[in-house]
């Protein structure tokens, strides 16, 4: 099925030369080739099989081994939506999976704009098996796709995808209700990756989402990672969504219900939204970290819970990240009403029943560097705390939490909550509630633009604001700003707006020279020019009747100096301020 073409000058057939060039053929389903399974093997290397829209059902269209070379298999459309691989969602059927990758041939072929649905798997991969192997993924839908164990209380991996040793890349790409989990029978198996499950390799997951995917474990059974499960290897995730994914961990474990990780995960520009764990042993509403690395930059977690109020012992640890193991690096990120829950209303921190850590758990020999993040109304059962720090439960080991640059807020009195013999944080530049140790810890209302609409920027004038430290701020590692640079420190915040930014409202308070880092995930909007008040574009009389109106009502634009109090010296600053003008 190649075409070559092939062209000699004079001169070159002179000289006995040839010039070829080879030209890939177009396949066309069903047009052409009435299955998949037959435009497939009648293709040799950089074919293109175009499947006409519509649905694709039946002996050929299902468990197809790719060959070992490179084509691309892609809709006529580019819609998903409109060309779909539909197998049988049957349990009691023999269960059909619609690709097997299992040739390093096979790497570089492109799979674009095609939904893959309700594919079924026995113990590994009910859409697609990846070995070895390194396709590309582009515009795609994993919809409705399970796994489920290889007998009675066996494990199982990878309801929508399963991948060993393989450099996939999957762009654009959805994952939907795709379902991992045990054989519906007395056991104890457990179901992991709902999703994807990955052993090894270094995939990429780029503009994706994954929505509404499962994983179980039954009885005495464990289950973990309703989204993407990492078992080695590394991983990047690249402005990608994590939605109300689940595990129900039933009377057994739950971990992690977007992830969880046992390798290197970098995560940037992503969000982790509403994702729920269910169950007795409850251990990262959105993350669970094991082992490995995970650095997260830039990220947003809210209303993410790790939930044991209908069971009757231990309750949520880390209502959006627990870590036991590991290396975790967070800077530049967001956590807004995360929650762990227990099943009895009181707080009672012992090796029987509790909730802790609404945002962030941190146990057993994990070691958590917190930077530049801002965390708020986070809670754990009837606890304070958006971070717990457990030093003999529910795991011992020797392990650190370092905190800086952040602002907690809007957690109760005791917003890190510390428990067992030698717990300690350190934590500095810092706005918390409460007395700490540490440098420049500050118990003031950070001053939020606008805490119901969800807009944790900071208001001129801010306690935040110019009051960090500019030696904490991390290193540029993964180049935000795309200058090549990977060293300096990191110059954007969550916003993707300038990290050094000059609040004329805000005395330096931090350390290092001006401009000096602001506390938490967001620079101070600086909108125009702080004494204009009245926001007239120029100064004059009326901007003096405006800050004397603000002061009169105790608006915080009035305490330009910062101190937490209207007085005299927020009239003395404003003067200053006016007198410089606006640049």
């Amino acid at each position: 099925m190649l075409t070559t073409r092939c062209s000699a000058g004079l001169a070159a057939i002179a000289i006995v030369g040839l010039c070829c060039s080879v030209l890939a053929d177009e396949l066309h389903v069903p047009s052409q080739y009435p299955t998949i399974a037959a435009a497939v093997a009648a293709s040799q290397a950089g074919d293109v099989i175009i499947l006409a829209d519509g649905e694709y059902t039946g002996d050929g269209n299902h468990d197809i081994t790719m060959p070992g070379h490179v084509l691309t298999l892609r809709s006529a459309s580019g819609d998903p939506e409109a060309c779909i691989i539909q197998m049988r969602d049957v349990y009691f059927f023999p269960p059909e999976r619609a690709f097997t990758f299992s040739s390093s041939g096979s790497s570089g072929t492109v799979v674009r704009g095609i939904t893959i649905a309700n594919g079924s798997g026995r113990g590994r991969g009910g859409g697609v098996l990846i070995q070895g192997s390194s396709p590309v993924f582009e515009d795609c839908i994993f919809r409705g796709n399970w796994a489920w164990g290889p007998e009675c209380g066996g494990p199982t991996y990878g309801g929508g995808v399963y991948m060993s040793s393989s450099n996939a890349v999957f762009e654009r790409c959805s994952f939907l209700g795709n379902f991992v989990g045990p054989d519906p029978c007395a056991g104890t198996g457990r179901g992991d990756g709902g999703g994807v499950y990955m052993a090894g390799g270094a995939p990429a997951f780029i503009d994706c989402h994954f929505t509404a995917n499962s994983a179980g474990g039954d009885h005495q059974g464990s289950g973990s990672s309703g989204g993407l499960h990492v078992a080695g290897g590394r991983v990047l995730l690249l402005r990608t969504r994590f939605e109300r994914n689940g595990v129900f961990g039933y009377d057994g474990l739950a971990y992690g219900a977007a992830m969880t990780v046992s390798g290197q995960v970098t995560a940037i520009d992503c969000e982790f939204d509403r994702n729920r764990l269910s169950g007795m042993l409850l251990h990262g509403g959105a993350i669970a970290m094991r082992a490995g690395q995970l650095d997260l930059v830039n990220c947003r977690f809210k209303d993410n819970m790790a939930d044991s109020t209908g069971f009757t012992s231990w309750g949520g640890l880390g209502g959006a990240v627990y870590a036991d193991g590991g290396i975790v690096t967070i800077a530049n990120s967001l956590f807004v009403n995360n929650s762990a829950r227990q099943a009895w209303g009181d707080c009672l921190p012992s090796d029987v029943m509790g909730a802790f850590g609404g945002a962030l758990c941190l146990a057993g020999s994990a070691t958590v560097t917190v930077r530049s993040s801002t965390f708020v109304g986070n809670s754990a059962g009837s606890c304070d705390g958006a971070v717990a720090y457990l030093t003999d439960i529910p795991r011992e080991g020797s392990h650190t939490l370092d905190i800086a640059n952040s602002i907690i807020w809007g957690s109760g009195e005791r917003p890190i909550e510390t428990y067992g013999a030698g717990a300690s944080v350190d934590a500095n530049f810092c706005i918390l509630k409460g007395e700490w140790p540490g440098e420049q810890i500050l118990d003031r209302d950070p001053m939020f633009v606008d805490p119901a609409a969800s807009d944790y920027r900071l208001l001129p004038g801010s306690p935040a604001a110019d009051a960090g430290a500019n030696d904490l701020v991390p290193p540029d590692t993964f180049d935000l700003d795309g200058d090549g640079d990977t060293t300096e420190p990191l110059p954007l915040d969550l916003a993707f707006a300038p990290r050094f930014t000059d609040d004329p409202a805000a005395p330096d308070t931090g350390r290092g020279s001006a401009p000096i880092v602001d506390m938490g995930a967001y620079e101070t909007v600086v909108d125009g020019c702080y004494p204009d008040c009245d926001a007239s574009g120029s100064l004059d009389f009326f901007d003096l009747l405006c800050f004397q109106n603000a002061f009169a009502a105790r608006d915080p634009y009035a305490d330009c100096d910062g101190s937490g109090e209207h007085d005299l010296f927020d009239f003395l600053c404003f003067q200053n301020a006016f007198a410089a003008g606006c640049q």
